[in-house]
């Protein structure tokens, strides 16, 4: 339904900075909240479409990144920012410094349909 609020939830694993790729198509991203199990740290995103590799999100050359994110916070985005975006990974940390959870953590992703 457009414009529908939809939530959907991906896990970084205890020792891992990488969730699992989820499906997002017919929806953007418009904003996240780590559980209380979160560790302190940037949060970035990797994504692709249906027949590329995964890539990290850039938004006009630089890379897409919440600074310094801590448990629980509610964090909002342009949505526009995530147009075309089919599958998504979110990253605990950048690209360039990624930061391993201490526990299994819990990132809920809250998106808007667009069809």
């Amino acid at each position: 339904m457009p414009g529908a609020i939809i939530e959907r939830t991906v896990t970084i694993l205890d020792g891992q900075s990488l969730s699992e790729e989820i499906t997002i198509e017919d929806a953007v991203l418009v904003s996240i909240q780590p559980d209380s199990a979160w560790n302190t740290a940037a949060i970035s995103f990797q994504a692709r479409t249906t027949d590329n590799a995964l890539g990290d999100i850039k938004f006009e050359g630089s890379e897409l990144t919440a600074n310094a994110i801590a448990a629980e916070e509610y964090v909002t985005f342009t949505p526009g920012k995530f147009a075309g975006v089919q599958f998504l990974k979110v990253r605990s940390g950048t690209s360039a410094a990624a930061v391993n959870q201490t526990g299994d953590s819990v990132i809920t992703l809250i998106l808007r349909g667009i069809n």
